[in-house]
């Protein structure tokens, strides 16, 4: 059977009473009351199940038994000493693995830039992003400790038990078309300019399906044409003209290096995003990408 494990703080009381003596002079340099100490060392006997001093009028004296521990003791802490040396030479040099989990929409804006402006600041980390289709999925990732930090979007924001959620704005939804699209001659369009068009989309359950099928509720010459898993597609299908798609405005930029047109739906529901996170028990590395998508969300 194992014996019983011993805790750092009790390595520490005894070895300071070893070197000092005195349980008074240990008592002051841990810089706890002498009667504590005092307690510690005798629960520290009773659960080994053998005297560790012997007690010489106000002096202690290590037994054999002591003796047999000093040495191991004192490279237990030096061994902690290093891990110790070790985690905070890696803060230091902004080392390590964070790991987020994403939709793809909050994944693109502002996600995209959070992780370059994060990456910037620490260049010897590694940011592993996992995707989530909902903002179900990705919140049960951080309540699993999956993941530490998770980017939602929502059409509306809500509280969660035992996370702490920071909005991090509002996002406009576009049409994203072929050239000329449906009004050619406008540069924004309403609900109502849709009407005959032929929508790419994402399967039932998305998040950007439920807009573009309240978005269809009032337009029933608009259809869905396509329906996709990989968001990767969508671009490249409306290149190929099998149809136009509702997105939110982080796609913009993508679809305008493709030589797409993007015009803003004035009258569209907004898509909000947040970051989502527990709220105490986070690593360095959360606490500081926490700071830089609060420095982004002021920014925007």
């Amino acid at each position: 059977m194992d014996g019983p494990r011993l805790e750092t703080r009790q390595l520490r009381y005894f070895l300071a009473v070893a070197e000092h003596g005195t349980l008074t002079r240990a008592a002051d340099e841990l810089r706890i009351a002498q009667p504590s100490l005092s307690q510690a060392i005798a629960r520290l006997e009773q659960q080994l199940g053998i005297p560790l001093f012997h007690r010489v009028g106000r002096r202690v004296v290590l037994s054999e038994a002591g003796r047999d521990l000093l040495e191991p003791c004192r490279r237990a802490l030096r061994t902690m000493q290093a891990a110790e040396d070790a985690v905070h030479a890696n803060r230091q040099a902004h080392r390590g693995r964070l790991v987020i989990a994403t939709m793809p929409s909050a994944g693109i804006a502002p996600g995209a830039q959070i992780v370059a402006d994060f990456a910037a600041a620490h260049p010897g980390a590694t940011v592993s992003i996992i995707g989530g289709w909902t903002a179900e999925e990705v919140t049960g990732m951080v309540k699993q400790g999956l993941v530490e930090i998770g980017l939602i979007a929502a059409a509306r924001l809500r509280r969660e038990k035992d996370l702490a959620v920071v909005p991090l704005g509002a996002q406009p939804l576009v049409l994203i078309s072929a050239d000329p699209g449906p009004c050619p001659e406008r540069d924004e369009l309403r609900v109502t300019d849709l009407a005959g068009c032929r929508l790419i989309t994402s399967h039932p359950g998305s998040l950007m399906r439920q807009i573009v099928d309240e978005v269809l509720l009032d337009q029933p010459d608009t259809r869905i044409t396509c329906e996709v898993d990989h968001r990767a597609m969508i671009l490249p299908l409306i290149l190929a003209r099998a149809g136009e798609a509702i997105l939110p405005t982080a796609w913009r930029e993508l679809a305008e290096r493709s030589g797409l047109r993007v015009r803003p739906l004035t009258d569209s529901p907004r898509m909000w995003s947040a970051a989502v996170c527990r709220t105490q028990g986070l690593t360095p590395l959360a606490t500081d990408f926490l700071a830089t998508l609060e420095g982004v969300a002021r920014d925007r």
